[in-house]
């Protein structure tokens, strides 16, 4: 975990041009500093998160005009996105009544007379999504043998500095696990309810009455009834070969899944194959393999590397154990051996028969 030190944040107002959550997620920005008569622009790196939430706050991704804009940091990473209220009519300085006003992002407001107040008090942490404390609360086991809790937090989004809205915590969860030599490491806070993990993919087996719809043992249901999937081998590859180093991919054995599926390429295979295919990885392993390794995370893209793959391996990265069964595709009592192997041929010849015999019904 990541002490959070509120000396970190700074407020820069820049001139935004645009900004895309592709490859990742960027802005472009004026370059203040170009002496010559033509714009030039500099490329900046933010989350996809942060992206995403100012494209959802005010719909324009691209300006004819560069927008001002106030542009929050912690440390070196951008973890807010505000524009001037006026759009492309705002101006850095204007003229009133009473001389010049400077524009004051609400950014700066908010860390200023909330933010900073709000999190003077208590041990504060930080995963580059949301800044959050724990509660003194009871955990919940998520396990039976107790290796797996849910630990109540109080978070604070940092997207949500630059809006007008009261700046207020709320509840979030995160995933304590105890290795076997007694080291408990704990997760970003991802989830609001941690009941809801899996509980959906569950519910639509009619079979599974034991669902433990608050969360209690919850991931002892999920291991009986999901299996891990291959979008979560793949998207886990690629995430974390690129923070870690590869060696850390390893217990995903991608050499015998390319075996299995007899394929060196295994991004190009088919999406419902990505979907349902079973990796043989149970779900507490996986969540336990992932949370490892915020023992050794020190920078915020590792931990929202992390908070991504677990985020994905708690919704589409699992599967019903039945979805591919032979219960699930072949009627009672049936088989294989009982689906007729038929040529193009004879399925042309059926089909024309079809057409002939409905022709002269209808005539």
């Amino acid at each position: 975990m990541i002490p959070f030190d509120i000396s970190l944040m700074r407020v820069e107002h820049v001139h935004l041009k645009y900004v895309t959550k592709a490859m990742g997620g960027s802005i472009n920005i004026l370059d203040t500093t170009n002496t010559s008569d033509k714009d030039s622009f500099i490329k900046i790196g933010v989350p996809m998160h942060v992206a995403d939430d100012f494209i959802k706050g005010y719909g324009l991704t691209r300006y004819l005009k560069p927008v001002l804009t106030a542009v929050t940091y912690y440390d070196d990473q951008v973890v807010a996105l505000e524009r001037h209220p006026l759009g492309n009519l705002g101006k850095e300085v204007t003229q009133g009544l009473f001389g010049e006003h400077r524009w004051e992002s609400q950014s700066e407001i908010n860390i200023k007379k909330r933010f900073e107040k709000m999190t003077s008090t208590g041990q504060w942490y930080i995963d580059g999504t949301v800044v959050y404390r724990f509660q003194n609360s009871k955990n919940t086991n998520l396990t039976a043998d107790g290796k797996f809790q849910s630990v109540t937090v109080d978070a604070i989004k940092l997207v949500d500095l630059g809006s007008s809205e009261p700046l207020e915590k709320s509840d979030r969860m995160c995933i304590a696990f105890q290795s076997i030599s007694g080291k408990i490491v704990i997760s970003p806070p991802i989830w609001k309810n941690m009941g809801s993990v899996g509980s959906r993919k569950i519910g639509s087996d009619k079979e599974t009455d034991d669902i433990v719809s608050i969360g209690e043992n919850q991931f002892d249901v999920v291991d009986k009834y999901l299996a891990v999937n291959l979008g979560f081998a793949l998207k886990a590859a690629k995430d974390l070969s690129g923070e870690f180093g590869y060696h850390v991919i390893e217990p995903l054995r991608l050499d015998e899944l390319m075996i299995q599926l007899k394929t060196v390429n295994l991004p190009k295979v088919d999406k419902s194959i990505k979907k349902t295919f079973d990796i043989g990885m149970k779900f507490t392993h996986a969540v336990a393999w992932v949370i490892g390794m915020t023992d050794d995370v020190n920078t915020l893209e590792s931990f929202r590397a992390i908070r991504s793959l677990l985020r994905y391996l708690t919704t589409r990265g699992i599967v019903q154990k039945t979805t591919l069964s032979k219960e699930a595709i072949y009627q009672k009592d049936m088989s294989i051996k009982d689906v007729p192997l038929k040529t193009i041929k004879d399925i042309r010849e059926e089909i024309e028969a079809k057409r002939i015999i409905l022709g002269k019904y209808d005539e």
